[in-house]
């Protein structure tokens, strides 16, 4: 196992397969860089393929230890397409061991009385029917490998309410 910056140890994903929602921007793509960097087998996925592409090509860059990236675009709402995206990360390895639930965002804050319902159902969908389905997904796979981790993703929100118009 080398060294990265100081006593950080890296590598020790060899073999493992993770996805990672919303891996295209941001914390998901952060997520997936160190991943990689460490060895492991990594699928991003988001709705945007332009996006994924990009950030696999970055990520690529710095893979460490047979580390690798693919992508796959879709819908994490979406149980079918959550079905495919699960499917494709554990074809890397044959097996899934874990996942990292990032996408989520947010919309209309305020108060309930004059929230738009759709937006609002867009979003509860985007930030927990999402999770829910990648647990749903991924946690069978990976009790079939005998262990796994599933890290769901938060924000502030959930601390804070927004104020009053």
């Amino acid at each position: 196992m080398s060294k990265l910056k100081g006593t950080i140890p890296t590598g020790g994903l060899e073999g493992m397969a993770f996805l990672v929602t919303g891996g295209g921007t941001g914390i998901g793509a952060a997520c997936a860089a160190r991943l990689v960097a460490d060895g492991a087998a990594v699928t991003i996925c988001g709705r945007t393929a332009g996006k994924l592409e990009e950030a696999a090509k970055k990520i690529s860059e710095i893979a460490g230890h047979g580390g690798r990236i693919q992508v796959e675009a879709g819908d994490v709402t979406k149980e079918e397409d959550v079905k495919r995206i699960v499917a494709r990360a554990a074809s890397m390895t044959g097996e899934l061991d874990g996942c990292i639930a990032n996408a989520g965002g947010g919309g209309g804050m305020g108060p309930y009385h004059l929230q738009n319902t759709e937006e609002f159902i867009r979003v509860l969908h985007l930030n927990v029917l999402s999770t829910m389905l990648c647990v749903k997904h991924t946690v069978p796979l990976m009790r079939k490998a005998g262990g796994g981790s599933f890290v769901g993703m938060s924000s502030i929100c959930l601390l804070y309410t927004s104020p009053s118009p």
